[in-house]
């Protein structure tokens, strides 16, 4: 039996700002955005969807959610998004239509779970109980479906001082679901 791959490409950290000439660290994020698109278009058309890991915009306003929504979506994919710390999620509804923005993704023998790890005005992530709630109805709903778990934050440490601040500061209760079932690879 020959069955079909689900083939994603992730996106995250775009950081765009409502002109497109918007700066962060001295680099313009729309020609770095423009830059990996071009690269994805030229190197990898055979793929199914955009799975966006959030900070796609640096000052959460609407134009920017709606420049990155129009970017990505001339390679005519699909895209699913969850929120970053630097992301405003009001305003990320409003560009998405809500459209974009779901809990959990199935995909023939996998899903994905998109989890909210965004603390408003703070670099951390967190999980909040109904995101926890979600992650554990997943696993439990469909236990023999492969899991993938997707986030903004990182769990562990990297070993880079500045971006260790920023991990999800309640991981071992993330941990501690995941323990609990053998269906989650990723």
């Amino acid at each position: 039996m020959n069955e079909r791959r689900t083939k994603f490409i992730q996106i995250t950290d775009t950081h765009l700002f409502s002109s497109k000439n918007g700066e962060l660290l001295g680099m313009n994020t729309q020609a770095s955005l423009n830059a990996v698109l071009e690269c994805i278009a030229n190197e990898e058309d055979d793929f199914d969807f955009f799975l966006c890991t959030g900070d796609f915009s640096q000052d959460g306003s609407v134009s920017s959610y709606n420049r990155f929504k129009s970017n990505l979506s001339k390679l005519g994919k699909k895209q699913f998004w969850l929120p970053g710390n630097h992301d405003n999620l009001q305003n990320m509804r409003n560009a998405s239509n809500n459209c974009e923005i779901q809990s959990v993704l199935n995909l023939g023998k996998w899903q994905i779970v998109l989890l909210n790890t965004q603390v408003q005005g703070t670099v951390f992530g967190q999980l909040a109980e109904e995101e926890l709630v979600l992650l554990e109805q997943a696993l439990s709903v469909e236990p023999k479906l492969y899991t993938l778990v997707a986030m903004h934050h990182h769990l562990q440490n990297v070993n880079c001082e500045w971006l260790d601040t920023q991990k999800i500061k309640n991981d071992h209760e993330l941990l501690k679901i995941v323990s609990k079932y053998n269906n989650v690879r990723v």
